[in-house]
């Protein structure tokens, strides 16, 4: 699950939220998808205007990767956690039944 989640993001949740009739992780990680888009995009805005002068184009593009790649790794993360919580909630369920 955690190999999917890494690898196809959108596609590892959407397929959980259907083979498991649960779809709140699927929301939940697409709003923390656009969210962390807005953010990356903020911080990015912020540090190049600091930065001002000093930075060309391609190190605000870089600039913007840098920034941008840590956020592109939460919304997977909060899918994988949400999803792995309620697997493991069925799991415990049934083997107490």
């Amino acid at each position: 699950m955690a190999l999917l989640h890494f690898f196809f993001a959108p596609f590892a949740s959407l397929g959980y939220a259907i083979a498991l009739e649960y779809w709140k992780p699927f929301w939940v990680a697409t709003l923390v998808a656009f969210a962390s888009v807005i953010a990356a995009v903020v911080i990015t805005g912020v540090l190049t205007v600091l930065l001002g002068s000093s930075l060309s184009a391609d190190g605000a593009t870089g600039l913007g990767l840098v920034v941008g790649t840590p956020f592109g790794y939460i919304a997977p993360l909060v899918s994988f956690l949400m999803f792995r919580s309620r697997v493991l909630a069925l799991r415990a369920r049934v083997a107490g039944a």
